[in-house]
């Protein structure tokens, strides 16, 4: 879209025919909001409209926030990004082959580098807004570390909630206390609550989901850090705005710029180490697949979709909410994306030499390392295989083109910065990415799983 009424009518017609019931959008341009849009209805059964007060749930979105309430804690002193967990919540249980050497540091549960499975699908049942966190962490567990902690990413939503438990031990508050003086309340965000209070229910939209909308049912989950948050678009733009800030918004400093860069900069895995800038940092990813980087996140629960990202480079942002969880509902973020980055000349690449020796040790076949949950591992390493192979300095991997730009680093065709890494490590070859982590299989299994296969069929 060219203009702001042309992406309007864009973004209207995707969550029309996606059936999405209602939805709210902001645009942020250099640093201010510039359209702000609420589409259909809140509630199918009143008919009433999406407003400015409406309120979504903004799912994984709440990592963002817990990981600026640990740097606010960070910045004062009180806590280390490279503290190790056993120490700030002793009762905590994380089975760790590595301990001696490679704790689970806070870091870890904040970039999703600590090795923890994702939480199962029978702690999604899990809901009681009246569960302290000093139960819930417990309620999320068994813990254990499938890795070395802090050498490859794998997105897990029980790391945030342990750390929304560290800002409860160091603070001395409960956190949705915390969270609501040192930054929500402060930044003006007076619709933001981590559970549905009385105060908020008649404000709250409904949630839908299947092709026959049916609605959902809210469940108020302890694991408030990771995905309770209840906001309104227009609060959440207030998150957006204060990156673009570099920590400050509206003459009031929250953080510093340099806690600005390293809640955007990964450091906790092997990619990072080889010099790869972009990928999960403290609960903020970064996304390369465009004009210009984006840094932000998505979050999804119970029927609701929502997504922020923000652009320091071109000084633009977008918040977009909604009541049915349809990836429709993305690919409408998406085009939001590309109306900010109109003006942004498409990115060249340079390429650079590939030593022959590496070409051929790179090349080859890679499985997935990096499973949400340790049950699949198994299926994952007999039936996913992802072929690489090279043409000149371009490498050709899960059907992407991407050229070299040096050091082991791989940016795709039309997109704003590299990706991928390929990195050697004591187990071997990686093709690592800022969220996840692919080994080079040895031939020789390679051949004993071709033929066990064989066997099988």
């Amino acid at each position: 879209p060219a203009s702001l009424p042309a992406l309007d009518a864009a973004v209207a017609k995707v969550l029309a025919d996606a059936r999405v019931p209602g939805a709210a959008l902001i645009v942020i341009e250099d640093g201010q909001v510039v359209f702000s849009r609420n589409y259909g209805v809140s509630d199918l059964s009143t008919g009433a409209p999406v407003v400015d007060d409406t309120l979504f749930r903004a799912g994984s979105i709440s990592k963002s926030f817990t990981s600026i309430g640990v740097m606010t804690l960070v910045e004062e002193g009180r806590l280390s990004l490279d503290a190790e967990v056993a120490t700030l919540v002793p009762d905590l249980a994380i089975r760790n082959p590595w301990r001696e050497r490679d704790p689970v540091r806070l870091v870890h549960l904040l970039e999703h580098t600590a090795g923890l499975d994702d939480i199962g699908f029978r702690h999604y049942l899990l809901e009681g807004r009246d569960i302290p966190l000093s139960e819930a962490v417990d309620l999320y567990g068994p813990y254990r570390s499938r890795w070395r902690p802090g050498t490859r990413t794998s997105y897990s939503n029980a790391g945030p909630v342990i750390a929304g438990r560290v800002i409860e031990v160091i603070s001395g508050e409960r956190f949705q206390d915390f969270m609501a003086r040192r930054l929500t309340d402060r930044l003006g965000m007076t619709s933001a609550s981590w559970t549905r209070t009385p105060d908020i229910t008649d404000r709250l939209s409904r949630s839908y989901s299947g092709d026959d909308l049916i609605e959902e049912r809210f469940m108020d989950i302890p694991g408030r850090p990771s995905g309770s948050l209840n906001v309104t678009a227009r609060d959440l733009a207030r998150l957006p705005l204060l990156m673009l800030g570099r920590g400050t918004l509206d003459g009031v400093t929250y953080f510093t710029p340099a806690t600005a860069d390293r809640l955007e900069t990964p450091a906790g895995n092997d990619a990072a180490r080889a010099g790869l800038r972009y990928g999960y940092a403290l609960g903020n990813v970064a996304d390369t697949r465009g004009r210009t980087v984006f840094h932000g996140h998505d979050g999804s629960i119970d029927g609701f979709v929502a997504t922020y990202a923000y652009s320091p480079r071109i000084g633009a942002a977008y918040v977009l909410m909604a009541n049915r969880a349809s990836d429709e509902v993305l690919e409408a973020a998406q085009l939001v994306r590309r109306y900010l980055e109109r003006d942004v000349a498409a990115p060249v690449a340079v390429s650079q030499v590939i030593p022959e020796r590496d070409r051929r040790a790179w090349a080859g076949q890679y499985q997935t390392l990096t499973p949400r949950r340790h049950l699949l591992a198994a299926v994952v390493g007999l039936t996913q295989w992802e072929g690489a192979s090279f043409e000149d300095d371009t490498l050709l991997f899960k059907g992407q083109r991407r050229t070299h730009v040096g050091d082991g680093l791989f940016q795709a065709e039309g997109e704003a910065a590299p990706s991928l890494a390929i990195v050697r490590t004591d187990e071997g070859i990686r093709i690592q990415s800022g969220i996840g982590a692919h080994r080079r299989v040895p031939d020789l299994e390679m051949s004993v799983k071709l033929s066990a296969l064989a066997l099988f069929v």
